[in-house]
């Protein structure tokens, strides 16, 4: 998901969020999967904005 996006989904009403309050919010998100032993990742992907993985199971 683009930065763009998550921004205007989680602040619709508000016009002036900067990218690092993104960045910020999503390594927060990141610390707490990792303590709570969640298996799902947020990744980076280069020019384009960040992405949900969820575990593969077999």
């Amino acid at each position: 998901m683009p930065r763009g996006q998550m921004i205007r989904y989680a602040w619709p009403e508000k016009e002036d969020i900067d990218a690092s309050t993104v960045d910020l919010v999503v390594s927060r998100l990141r610390c707490k999967l990792a303590r709570d032993g969640i298996e799902e990742r947020i990744d980076t992907i280069s020019r384009y904005g960040d992405q949900l993985t969820l575990p593969t199971f077999e």
